[in-house]
């Protein structure tokens, strides 16, 4: 049975070696910015996330190891599923529904008008997941390369 441990902004670095997991998924996963995806430091995410007003940070933990996380924040009345990671042998178990679940939760306790997550293009196994949520496209962002 997993468990949820919400942890404090002090004790992020415990989640750097999945961060980087997690990048390296979406790397593989980009398919016109690769380059951009790979120079995206955990310590820069960190520095970008002390800005946010409130921030939810959940350790996923399985037989004391730790498979999985959730960041979420909530900046001016809207809330952000900022990251989320389950190590690929987890997934499909209920795991990234659960945490996201709860970080919902909160976010809508909090009074939070919208609730926005963003991949990377290309990653249609995360798309179809939050599908399945009830959270949807609402537009394409086009950028220059």
């Amino acid at each position: 049975m997993p468990i949820y441990i919400d942890i404090d902004f002090t004790d992020i670095e415990c989640l750097h070696e999945c961060w980087n997991q997690n990048a390296e998924y979406h790397r593989n996963k980009s398919e016109f910015f690769r380059e951009v995806s790979s120079n995206v430091l955990f310590q820069d995410r960190i520095e970008a996330w002390k800005n946010r007003s409130k921030i939810k940070i959940t350790n996923i933990e399985l037989e004391s190891e730790l498979i999985g996380y959730c960041i979420s924040s909530i900046n001016d009345n809207c809330g952000y599923i900022e990251s989320i990671f389950i190590k690929e042998s987890k997934r499909g178990k209920g795991f990234g529904r659960n945490v996201i679940n709860k970080h919902i939760e909160w976010m809508k306790s909090d009074e939070c008008e919208r609730i926005n997550v963003a991949t990377v293009y290309g990653n249609e196994d995360a798309i179809c997941f939050y599908k399945k949520l009830n959270i949807f496209p609402k537009k394409i962002i086009f950028e220059l390369k």
